[in-house]
């Protein structure tokens, strides 16, 4: 903010301005209307000054600042995965970690589906067809702000998501001028109009736009833990899209089958169980030399 722009020089310099028309209207003592102008200039003033003090909080980021300032590292995340052989979409499962309900993201390396229950004790599994990583969904801070702050709750049982949606990103975090939410059998599509945040979600798509669904950004990732965890349903990233002209991101996921994604138990210790049998083909999941621009 510039020096020249301080709401509180400005407000400094109303209560001085008030302070010398009402001195001058007193030491003039004149009884018109010169007078009476006098007065109410310096209670307007006043009153202005003090709306200034009590109500400014301070200037806000810019929202082309506060975009970019996560996309590095979700770029980061899905080279690394890159790097490792991953080329799976993102899997949002809701899990019971304590009395709070969470969501933990699995990447695949091509489509394995962790089972309900599945015990981990890394972020690393090596298990033939679950082979992938676990890793936690970079809006969960944001999420658990949301619980303690705004009282966020998010029922597994006849949610109204769009309701839920519209309340959450437009009335409280007023990231976009309007969501909508359309819900069609397993997918839901998400649309996010006026958003505010596109500068950021260009460069993650510059690097590569499978950086979107193989990780996803704090935005992304946040819609898509909300829903899992108001659905009670692993979701899955399948498609995101941007449109800078209008200013609009649009994210579809696909969700698990009923019956097919219950809340899992996370267990905090303890290592995978050993099995018969149970081999890791390293060949099979030796990274191989890639780039963003390989990434498929």
């Amino acid at each position: 903010m510039s020096e020249h722009n301080d709401p509180y020089l400005a407000a400094l310099a109303l209560l001085a301005v008030a302070a010398g028309a009402l001195a001058l209207a007193l030491l003039t003592n004149r009884g018109d209307l010169t007078s009476a102008t006098l007065v109410f200039t310096g209670m307007g003033c006043a009153v202005t000054a003090i709306f200034l003090l009590t109500l400014y909080k301070g200037e806000p980021l810019e929202p082309e600042l506060t975009s970019l300032l996560a996309t590095q590292g979700t770029i980061n995340t899905a080279t690394l995965c890159a790097d490792l052989g991953i080329r799976g979409n993102a899997r949002f499962m809701p899990v019971q970690n304590g009395a709070q309900p969470e969501v933990i993201q699995y990447i695949p390396v091509s489509e394995g589906i962790l089972p309900p229950g599945y015990e981990y004790d890394s972020s690393f599994i090596l298990d033939g067809k679950n082979a992938g990583i676990v890793i936690t969904p970079a809006s969960l801070p944001l999420i658990r702000w949301l619980y303690e702050k705004r009282r966020l709750r998010l029922p597994g049982e006849e949610v109204n998501l769009p309701e839920l949606m519209r309340s959450t990103v437009i009335g409280v975090l007023e990231l976009a001028d309007r969501i909508e939410v359309e819900e069609n059998g397993d997918t839901v599509a998400l649309t996010l109009s006026g958003y505010r945040l596109t500068q950021g979600c260009l460069q993650v798509r510059a690097a590569s736009p499978k950086c979107c669904t193989m990780v996803g950004c704090p935005v992304c990732s946040l819609l898509a833990t909300m829903t899992a965890q108001a659905l009670n349903r692993t979701c899955t990233m399948v498609r995101s899209d941007v449109d800078p002209r209008k200013r609009s991101v649009r994210l579809i996921l696909s969700l698990e089958p009923k019956g097919d994604s219950d809340r899992i138990e996370q267990e905090d210790e303890g290592a995978l169980p050993e099995e018969p049998g149970r081999t890791v083909d390293m060949q099979r999941h030796q990274p191989p030399a890639s780039s963003p621009d390989q990434w498929g």
